[in-house]
């Protein structure tokens, strides 16, 4: 079950999904994968399978 990123106004604009008890995805409300967090590595990448950082960054990837 997906998990809503809302605006300050409550409209949705992005949602975590996860894979398996360690990778959480982060998509756009529009579908699009921005990127992914594994639990285990301690790593945020983006879609690309870029490294972004330590920790879970996946918000960083959602342009607020």
């Amino acid at each position: 079950m997906p998990e809503y990123i809302r605006d300050r106004r409550g409209q949705p604009i992005g949602y975590f999904t996860q894979q398996g008890r360690h990778i959480t995805h982060l998509w756009t409300i529009g579908g699009k994968r921005l990127g992914q967090y594994d639990i285990n590595s301690n790593i945020t990448q983006d879609t690309s399978g870029r490294w972004v950082g330590q920790g879970n960054l996946l918000l960083t990837l959602l342009r607020l």
